[in-house]
């Protein structure tokens, strides 16, 4: 019985790590880089970005990989795999910010937590949130709040700090960068 279920699971895994091998997610995070070690086709690499590091799978090159240098801000936007590790496509960029405000009615709110990014959904307007963002009065943030968002993004247009929302103190059906 024991080798008949040991045959049984040895097979699964033949058919199911080919399936496995093609999951892969999207990462985006932005903030200073302290270590980088590039991949080669042999060996695998690491980035450390914002206090996070990543594994970056063997033979995977970062886009704009010459932005790379211990102390720059940048963006890091990556397909990871199953193991977690960064695999193409993966780039990053100067990380600049810009400033929005946004008023209307949210349809849909998920906050950031320490370790994943959140979205808003404003006047008809998704907006990425970053992970490890705390938007000033989120409490007022509900389904159906008529809102202003006054919010900093960074190079990837996520919110950052300093953000926050106030009421909409315009008339209804009029908003601000719609």
């Amino acid at each position: 019985m024991t080798r008949h279920i040991s045959i049984l699971c040895g097979l699964l895994l033949l058919v199911a790590s080919p399936l496995l091998s093609q999951i892969q997610t999207n990462i985006t995070t932005c903030g200073s880089v302290t270590a980088f070690v590039a991949a080669t086709s042999i060996s695998s690499g690491s980035i450390t970005i914002a206090g996070r590091t990543f594994i970056i799978s063997t033979g995977t090159t970062l886009q704009n990989q010459a932005l790379v240098t211990s102390g720059a801000n940048l963006c890091l936007t990556a397909a990871v795999n199953v193991a977690g590790q960064i695999t193409s496509p993966a780039s990053v960029t100067a990380n600049v910010t810009s400033e929005l405000t946004l008023c209307g009615v949210v349809s849909e709110y998920t906050a950031a937590t320490a370790l994943t990014d959140g979205s808003l959904t404003i006047g008809g307007h998704g907006i990425p949130i970053a992970a490890g963002t705390t938007i000033d009065n989120a409490g007022l943030i509900t389904a159906g709040a008529d809102l202003c968002l006054h919010a900093t993004l960074n190079g990837a247009g996520q919110v950052i700090v300093p953000s926050s929302v106030t009421a909409n103190g315009l008339p209804p059906g009029n908003c601000v960068s719609c």
